[in-house]
């Protein structure tokens, strides 16, 4: 979705940003552009449901050592959070979209693992994935400790701040 107060997002599932986009075109519908006070800017630290799969069948595992930081949201938080920033026409600039509560890898795998009711037996050595990634394997052998503290500084509250309570809510 491209959008004047949003930018560019990537990597964000279709049906949020339908609604990232309709709640978008409605500000600019209201919001006069003399009131406008320039792009909103979002980085986007959306928990992607790649590895779910894996993780259903029993094949998930930690990445590399899996004492690399993690910075998550859930989509409900994600959504609020876009939505709460959308229609406040004085916020601006830089947010962090991503829960307060950031974990570990080995933390993240074994939490979404027992949610699931599946074990995490199955890790993903790092060399592995350099090899199969190259550079990109950094995104996720690399550690990304972002904290939200201008989105919380603004007033948003998170209905899943912790990950074993927002991988509870998956759905």
């Amino acid at each position: 979705v491209q959008h004047e107060r949003l930018g560019l997002l990537v990597g964000v599932p279709e049906e949020l940003l339908q609604h990232v986009g309709h709640v978008a075109h409605e500000v600019d519908r209201v919001v006069p552009h003399e009131h406008d006070p320039g792009p909103l800017e979002v980085d986007v630290d959306v928990l992607v449901e790649v590895g779910l799969v894996q993780f259903d069948l029993g094949l998930g595992g930690r990445l590399g050592s899996g004492q690399q930081w993690m910075s998550w949201i859930s989509r409900h938080d994600w959504v609020q959070a876009v939505t709460f920033l959308l229609t406040d026409p004085m916020l601006h600039g830089a947010f962090n979209l991503c829960s307060p509560h950031p974990v570990r890898n080995v933390e993240f795998t074994q939490t979404l693992a027992g949610s699931l009711s599946r074990p995490a037996w199955l890790p993903a050595p790092a060399i592995v994935l350099q090899v199969l990634l190259g550079e990109m394997s950094g995104l996720l052998l690399d550690s990304q400790r972002v904290l939200p503290q201008r989105l919380m500084d603004v007033g948003f509250q998170f209905q899943h701040p912790l990950l074993k309570v927002a991988l509870q809510n998956l759905g």
